[in-house]
């Protein structure tokens, strides 16, 4: 009676140190990972968004195009993909079936815009320090104003927000925007909805907005 009594307890001790692992095992949800690339050209995506379909929990693609979404359902779901320049997709991924590959097609309305957009800002920049999408999505800053300070940049006395000053953006997130230069004193972040709406106009109506000299901000 003794021995048998031993053995169950023996038994119970067992099960009761290996029963959080099982449990861990089975909360363990995969992850969703892959590349998104120009469906016209190959070339990958930086900074396009990767999202479960309506519940906005999603990432961005880095400078090579790779994403890594984890903590999503086990089933095929529907997500949503989005890229500046390119036409928003809705497609249904695995993520039990390996890296996926998301093809955005180049939305030809926003293209040639777009570049000159980008043209323009760079041309503008005068070696101005730059922090691109990737910089600003993966700082772990909780605001601009540790994000800058992290960086070493301490000068900052003006915020701008598409061409127009914009006062206490030091308290907002980096994740929010699309880029963010530092010219001197002045720190202009610029969000992907300006872009994309200023990229639509023509190259007469872009140099008013983003003036080379006498800038509004």
């Amino acid at each position: 009676m003794r021995r048998t009594r031993m053995l169950f307890l023996a038994t119970m001790l067992l099960l009761g140190a290996t029963a959080p692992r099982l449990v861990a095992q089975q909360d363990d949800d995969p992850e969703l990972t892959g590349d998104v690339v120009s469906a016209a050209t190959g070339e990958p995506i930086a900074g396009a968004w990767v999202a479960l379909e309506g519940w906005g929990f999603g990432t961005y693609s880095r400078r090579d195009g790779r994403f890594r979404l984890p903590e999503v359902p086990m089933a095929p779901r529907r997500y949503d993909v989005q890229a500046l320049g390119y036409v928003s997709s809705v497609t249904t991924l695995d993520p039990t079936s390996g890296d996926q590959l998301i093809e955005l097609d180049p939305d030809p309305s926003l293209q040639p815009g777009l570049a000159f957009v980008l043209d323009h800002l760079e041309n503008r920049r005068n070696a101005g320090r730059v922090f691109d999408r990737q910089a600003l999505a993966f700082s772990g800053a909780y605001n601009l104003g540790e994000l800058l300070l992290s960086r070493g940049i301490r000068r900052v006395r003006k915020f701008c927000l598409d061409e127009r000053w914009a006062p206490g953006l030091a308290e907002a997130r980096p994740e929010d925007f699309y880029m963010l230069e530092i010219h001197g004193r002045t720190a202009r972040l610029y969000t992907e909805e300006f872009l994309q709406q200023t990229a639509r106009e023509d190259a007469e109506a872009i140099q008013k907005i983003i003036r080379l000299e006498q800038t509004v901000c």
